[in-house]
This record gives C-alpha cells, sequence and structure tokens, in this order.
C-alpha cells in the first residue's frame, strides 16, 4: 500500500510539472488585441485589461452599424477610420471635444477650451483688480495740483496702474473686441466685450469718488455694494439736492477750520480728510425720516464727535466751544463739576428734518474704551423698541 501512494504521487508531479512546461510554451493571449482587419491598435491608451475585450466587441458592431455607439466611441472609431496614427486616436477626440462649435466665433476665434478658459481667468483677476486696488488710482485731484508740482500723479503705485491695464494679463488691442461669459461676476447681460469690461469697471472704481470696500467681512455685503457700483445706475441728483449736500459739506469744513485756528493747541480729534461723514449722515437721516424712522441711535470714536454734534446731532454750537473754555465762566464750577472731556460727551435733541418729519436723535456718549459703546447702543435701541411697540 505505502509502494502505491508513493507511485500516485510521483505520477501527480509529473502531470503538474508537464503543464506547467504546456503553459509556458503556450501562446499567451495579448490584453491589448488587434483585430485582424481592422485599425484598432494597442498603443492606444482605452485599449487596457478588461477595456480591450468590450471595445473589441463594440468596434465590430460598429462596422456594421455606426449609430449603435455612442458619440464619443463614435468618434474614436471615425478617427482610427481615417487612418488616425497610433495611439492618436483619443487624443484626436479630446481636440474635437474642446472645439466649442456652438459658442459664437467673436468669443472663440479658433481657440480651445483650455485657452479660452485660461483668458477667462485673467479677464477675472483683472476684475478683482479694478475692486481691490481701483481707488488708488481715482481722480480725487480735480484742480490737477499733483500734475503741475509733482510732474504726474505720484501717489499712485506703479504696479497698480500696471495691474489696471489689459495688457498686464496678456491681452492686446485686437483682444478688446472679443466676448466673455461674465454673468456671475458683473450686473447686466451675460455676455460682455473685454473693451466693456473695463470701460464698466474703470466707471465705478476710477472716477471722481474712490470706493474701498473689500476688506469688509461680509459677503452678502460686499456683492451688494459690487452690483451696485458696477450697474452704472449713478443717483440723479437735482440742483437743490446738490446745494444741500454742498452746504452740509461746507459746514463740516467750516467747523474744523474754525477750531483748528482758534483752538489750535486743544484735542478735539477732528474730521479732517472725512469731512464727507457729515452729508452722509444728513442724508442717511433724512432718508430715514421719509421712510417712517423716528428714532436714530448713534454710537461713534472720538474723531468727528464734535462735527457730528454739531451738525448733525443739533447740539448747541455755542455749547460746543464753551467745552473749549469752560474757565471762562465764573460760576462754572458750581454747576459743572469735573465732567468729562469734551470728545466723550454726547446729546439727545428732536430734530425736525427738510422732509418737515421730526426725527428723535441720540448720539451717545462715548468712554475711551471705545468698544464699550456698542453694548450701550444695543440696550437703548432695545428699550426704545419695547418702549414704543416695536418688540
Amino acid at each position: 500500500m505505502l509502494v502505491a501512494k508513493m507511485t500516485s504521487r510521483k505520477a501527480a508531479s509529473t502531470l503538474l510539472v508537464a503543464s506547467r512546461r504546456a503553459l509556458a510554451t503556450a501562446p499567451r493571449r495579448s490584453a491589448m488585441p488587434v483585430l485582424a482587419g481592422t485599425k484598432l491598435d494597442p498603443s492606444e491608451s482605452f485599449l487596457t485589461g478588461t477595456n480591450a475585450t468590450v471595445l473589441e466587441e463594440m468596434y465590430e458592431k460598429y462596422s456594421v452599424d455606426p449609430k449603435i455607439c455612442s458619440s464619443i466611441l463614435g468618434v474614436i472609431f471615425q478617427n482610427l477610420e481615417a487612418d488616425a496614427a497610433p495611439g492618436q486616436a483619443v487624443a484626436l477626440s479630446r481636440v474635437n471635444r474642446n472645439k466649442l462649435s456652438s459658442i459664437p466665433a467673436s468669443m472663440t476665434a479658433g481657440r480651445d477650451l483650455f485657452t479660452i478658459s485660461e483668458d477667462t481667468i485673467k479677464l477675472m483677476a483683472l476684475i478683482r483688480a479694478f475692486r481691490h486696488r481701483g481707488h488708488l488710482v481715482a481722480e480725487l485731484d480735480p484742480l490737477k495740483i499733483a500734475d503741475v508740482t509733482q510732474g504726474g500723479n505720484s501717489y499712485v503705485p506703479i504696479m497698480t496702474s500696471r495691474e489696471l491695464e489689459p495688457s498686464y494679463y496678456g491681452f492686446s488691442d485686437a483682444d478688446l473686441d472679443r466676448e466673455f461669459v461674465v454673468s456671475s461676476e458683473l450686473p447686466g447681460p451675460p455676455v460682455r466685450r473685454l473693451r466693456e469690461v473695463v470701460e464698466i469697471m474703470r466707471d465705478a472704481y476710477c472716477g471722481k469718488i474712490g470706493v474701498e470696500y473689500r476688506h469688509m467681512l461680509s459677503k452678502d455685503e460686499k456683492v451688494w455694494i459690487a452690483s451696485f457700483l458696477e450697474s452704472g445706475a449713478t443717483p440723479q441728483l437735482s440742483s437743490e439736492e446738490k446745494k444741500e449736500i454742498l452746504q452740509d459739506l461746507a459746514k463740516g469744513e467750516l467747523f474744523e477750520l474754525f477750531l483748528s485756528r482758534k483752538h489750535s493747541t486743544a484735542k478735539r480729534f477732528g474730521l479732517e480728510g472725512g469731512e464727507s461723514l457729515i452729508p452722509g449722515l444728513q442724508a442717511m437721516v433724512d432718508r430715514g425720516s421719509q421712510l417712517g424712522v423716528e428714532n436714530i441711535i448713534l454710537g461713534m470714536p472720538h474723531r468727528g464727535r464734535l462735527n457730528v454734534l454739531a451738525n448733525v446731532a443739533g447740539k448747541n454750537i455755542e455749547q460746543v466751544f464753551h467745552e473749549f473754555l469752560p474757565h471762562d465762566d465764573p460760576y462754572g464750577d458750581s454747576y459743572l463739576g469735573s465732567g468729562d472731556v469734551k470728545y466723550h460727551l454726547g446729546t439727545s435733541s428732536a430734530r425736525k428734518m427738510r422732509s418737515g418729519n421730526t426725527v428723535k436723535f441720540s448720539l451717545l456718549a462715548n468712554p475711551s474704551h471705545l468698544e464699550a459703546v456698542d453694548p450701550v447702543v444695543a440696550g437703548k435701541n432695545s428699550r426704545e423698541a419695547v418702549l414704543y411697540g416695536g418688540l
């Protein structure tokens, strides 16, 4: 019995060796077949692994009925039938796919998808440059003093000026009439010429008013401001409204000029350079009164507080000036007490607006810890809302 087992094991071993030799000498089937009489070539990238067998069958069916294949496979097989170089059937189909024949020629002009996408990204960078740095080249010198005294506007950084030119991004004069899709970036028509985009951005950010707002944290607020500026909807002001703005601006300017000359050594946190705050606040209060606003509560820092107290909040200007020289009153100590510095004080008044409506205006007192006024404003506002039935 032992001899029989050894004989059977030897036979099995001999059979296994013979099978391995037969497999080694047998011709192997290629995973990337070449069909006899066809132009399928193993160098094509799609003829790999299990794809080869499936595509072999699809090609046979395509030879009988070309409509049976999908459009993508049909293009590949057409390239093969058109004597495409080995390994290039797929590459040629991608080139054909990137040609955007359904888009107007003024946008493509023979360019492929990659070039159009690259140029669109460059256009988005140009738009972003205007939004972030357009205010640096705004026309804020109406008398052209810099042109006379310094031979040009030396306050504009050279790189900023270059970034706002299409040539900085590789666009030529011939590209100015090319069309781009800007539906997600600019209000108005979804497709605009490059020339139109540059004109819109220059009018919005490089005109007589510089607008700097991209540092804001709220995305919704930034989108709203950009849409307003870039829509070109410039407010049409009447002659009377322009005179009112000029009057408010002159009041703010003359107030600071008087204090700088009369009390040149007094600490006052002036509003020089920001006098437009006065007509801006006046316009907000006027418009609010027209919309039914009855109470306005304001908290603000030291800078410009005296100007706002006198020209917006309606505080008696004689009282404001008296606070610079409180010791001129011989009886002041009897009722003034130690008090507080003038740029910490607030006031409340009932103002009759130009529209004829009356608004109660409150400017809250502000300590040196500036942020401390924020919860005070919120608390007073809640109190007013409860008192007048707003909550």
